[in-house]
C-alpha cells in the first residue's frame, strides 16, 4: 500500500510539474505519446505569439493579380470599411471589430478549411516587446545562408526553427523566447548572428539585416507592425512547403512534435550574450576608426588590386573573414532609418534599409570607394597592399598663383596635399576658394572644378580671374576656361566648372570626366545628393578634394555622404 501511494503521489506531482511546463510553453511527451488536436494547437500557440488582439489574413486581389494582407476583421467591406481605400486606415477605423486568432481558425489552416488565402501574425507587441523574432532568407541561395546562421545560433545554445517558406523559393529561421523581451534586444541578437555567419558566408549580405520580425524596435504610429505568414499552411504544405525542415533540407514529418522539444530563449541568456558579444561598432562608419579586429581571427596578409574610379580588390587572395570586414568598410548605418524609428514611423525596407552598403562586387573583384585606400593600411596594418594605380594623371596645364596664403590657410593646404585625396572643411570666410586655387596652381593638371549650382560657378570664374595667370584665348568663345551648365555647355580640358546636376546627365560621364588629372568638389556637403555620387562615383582623376562648409550639419536622407566619408578629413 504504501508503495502505490508513493506512485500515486509521483503520478501527481508529474501532472503538476508537466501542467507547469505547459504554461511556460514546454511539452514533455514520451515516446509513444501522441497528441490531441488541442495539444497541437496549444503548442502552437505557445511558440508561434504574436499580438493577441489582431492577426492577418491573406487574400488574392483579381484587380490586381497578386497577394496582399490585410488585418482580419469581421466587419470588412460593411458600411462604414474603408479598407483598401486608405492605406493603414485599419489600425484607426472606429468600426473595427479584430477577432482573436484561436484553435478554431488555426485547425481551419491546418487542414485547409480557411475561408482566405492563408494567415499571419504581427510579432511586435503595444509594449514594444516579442515573444519570437524570424529572418526571411529570400535568394538564390536562401538555404545555405539560412543554414549559415542557423548554426551560429547553436554556438550560442539557441536553437532555431528552420521553415521552408509557401512559396518553396525561400525560407524563415524562427528564434523563440520564454518570456517577451524588448524587440531592441531581440533585433540586436538577429544582427550578431547574422555578422557572424557573413563572416564564413561570402553571399550573406547586408540586406539580411532588413528581413527580421519584428523589423523595428517600436511601434510605429497608426499601424502594427510588419507580419509574416505561419507555417504549416495546408495547401502548401502538401507540396512540401509551409513546413519544418532540418540541416539537409529535408521536411520533419512530426512538426508539432519537433517544435515542442525545441527550448526557448531565456530572458538572462539573452542579456549575456549581448552584454558579451554585441559589437555597436560594427562598421566603421563616423568616429568608429578605433575599432581592433580580433588579433585570434586570421585576415588576410595580402591584397592586391586595381585603383581606378574604384578600388578594385582582388577576392581570390581574400579569406572569407577579410572580405566580410571589407563589405563592412563600404557599407555605413542609414540614419534615416534610425530617425523613423525615434518617430515610431513605418519602416519599409525596399525605401528605409537599415544598412546603406556602397560596395560592388563580382566573381573577380570586390570594389570599394577609392577614397577607403587610406582606411585600409589603418585597418589591416599587417598586410600588404598593392594596388595598381590606373588613374588619369591629366595634362599639364599652363597657370601661376598671383595671390598669398594666410598662415593658416597655408598650413591646411600643406595637410592636404600630403594625400592625392582628401576634404577640407572650414568655416565661411576662411578662404577655401583661393586655397583650392593655390593647390591646382601646385599641381598644374587639368581640372575640372564641380559646384553645386550656377551662382557659385560664377563666383569660381570670377577668382580664377582674380588669383590665377591663364593664357588669354584668341577670343572670348575661346576662353581657357569651360564653363558646363544648364545653359553653357563647353568643357575646354583646361580649367573647368561644371555644374553638378548638369554634369550627371551626361551619358558618357565616364568619358568625360577621365580627361582630367584633378577634380575639386566645392560645397562639398551638397555630396550627399545622388547627383554628386554619381559623378563622383566616374571620377578617374589621380586627384580629388572636396572643399565644404564644416558648419553644415548632415541632413537625415543625405545618406550619400558615405562618399565623402570615403576621403581623409
Amino acid at each position: 500500500m504504501q508503495y502505490e501511494e508513493r506512485i500515486q503521489h509521483l503520478e501527481q506531482e508529474n501532472a503538476f510539474l508537466k501542467a507547469e511546463l505547459r504554461k511556460r510553453g514546454y511539452f514533455y511527451l514520451s515516446a509513444n505519446e501522441k497528441l490531441s488536436t488541442i495539444d497541437k494547437i496549444e503548442i502552437y500557440l505557445s511558440y508561434f505569439r504574436g499580438r493577441p488582439d489582431v492577426y492577418a489574413e491573406r487574400y488574392f486581389s483579381k484587380k490586381h493579380q497578386k497577394f496582399g494582407w490585410n488585418p482580419a476583421c469581421d466587419r470588412s467591406f460593411q458600411a462604414g470599411c474603408k479598407k483598401g481605400k486608405i492605406k493603414n486606415y485599419c489600425s484607426i477605423c472606429p468600426i473595427s471589430q479584430f477577432p482573436s486568432l484561436d484553435g478554431v481558425i488555426l485547425k481551419h489552416h491546418f487542414t485547409g478549411k480557411l475561408t482566405c488565402e492563408g494567415i499571419g501574425i504581427y510579432p511586435l507587441l503595444t509594449d514594444n516587446t516579442c515573444y519570437l523574432l524570424a529572418m526571411d532568407f529570400d535568394e538564390d541561395n536562401w538555404f545555405d545562408d539560412m543554414l549559415s546562421v542557423y548554426k551560429i545560433a547553436l554556438r550560442y545554445d539557441i536553437y532555431p526553427l528552420m521553415e521552408r517558406s509557401s512559396s518553396g523559393h525561400g525560407g524563415h529561421l524562427w528564434l523563440f523566447f520564454e518570456i517577451p523581451v524588448k524587440a531592441l534586444k531581440a533585433r540586436k541578437l538577429g544582427s550578431l548572428l547574422i555578422q557572424e555567419a557573413m563572416e564564413g558566408n561570402k553571399n550573406l549580405n547586408f540586406d539580411s539585416f532588413d528581413r527580421m520580425f519584428p523589423n523595428q524596435d517600436y511601434l510605429p504610429q497608426g499601424g502594427f507592425g510588419n507580419l509574416i505568414a505561419l507555417p504549416l499552411r495546408h495547401d502548401a504544405y502538401l507540396k512540401g512547403n509551409s513546413s519544418f525542415i532540418n540541416d539537409l533540407q529535408q521536411v520533419i514529418d512530426h512538426p508539432i512534435e519537433y517544435l515542442a522539444s525545441l527550448p526557448k530563449l531565456q530572458g538572462q541568456q539573452l542579456d549575456q550574450i549581448l552584454n558579451s558579444y554585441y559589437k555597436n561598432d560594427y562598421f566603421f562608419d563616423q568616429q568608429q576608426m578605433g575599432l581592433s579586429l580580433d588579433t585570434n581571427t586570421k585576415y588576410s596578409k595580402q591584397m592586391y588590386g586595381l585603383e581606378n574610379t574604384m578600388l578594385c580588390i582582388e577576392k581570390k587572395e581574400l579569406n572569407l573573414y577579410t572580405l566580410s570586414v571589407l563589405k563592412r568598410l563600404g557599407s555605413m548605418y542609414n540614419l534615416e532609418y534610425f530617425l523613423k524609428q525615434k518617430l515610431k514611423k513605418p519602416i519599409y525596407r525596399e525605401t528605409t534599409p537599415r544598412v546603406l552598403s556602397y560596395y560592388e562586387e563580382d566573381d573577380r573583384y570586390l570594389y570599394l570607394p577609392r577614397g577607403q585606400k587610406y582606411k585600409l593600411q589603418e585597418i589591416f596594418p599587417e598586410a600588404e597592399i598593392q594596388l595598381e594605380a590606373q588613374v588619369t594623371k591629366g595634362q599639364v596645364i599652363d597657370i601661376a598663383f598671383t595671390g598669398e596664403l594666410r598662415q593658416n590657410q597655408q598650413e591646411a593646404v600643406n595637410t592636404l596635399m600630403q594625400y592625392d585625396m582628401g576634404i577640407m572643411k572650414a568655416v565661411p570666410g576662411f578662404g577655401k576658394t583661393v586655397m583650392a586655387l593655390y593647390m591646382i596652381a601646385q599641381r598644374t593638371v587639368s581640372t575640372l572644378v564641380i559646384v553645386p549650382n550656377k551662382e557659385i560657378q560664377k563666383q569660381w570664374e570670377q577668382r580664377i580671374h582674380e588669383f590665377l595667370t591663364i593664357p588669354p584665348g584668341k577670343s572670348k568663345r575661346d576662353s581657357y576656361i569651360g564653363i558646363y551648365n544648364g545653359s553653357k555647355k563647353k568643357l575646354r580640358g583646361h580649367l573647368d566648372i561644371a555644374v553638378a546636376a548638369s554634369l550627371a546627365n551626361l551619358e558618357d560621364i565616364a568619358v568625360t570626366l577621365k580627361e582630367y588629372g584633378m577634380i575639386i568638389v566645392d560645397e562639398c556637403h551638397h555630396a550627399a545628393s545622388d547627383t554628386f555620387s554619381r559623378v563622383l562615383r566616374n571620377v578617374n582623376a589621380r586627384y580629388i578634394w572636396l572643399f565644404g562648409n564644416s558648419q553644415k550639419k548632415r541632413r537625415v536622407g543625405e545618406n550619400h555622404a558615405y562618399v565623402l566619408r570615403s576621403y581623409p578629413l
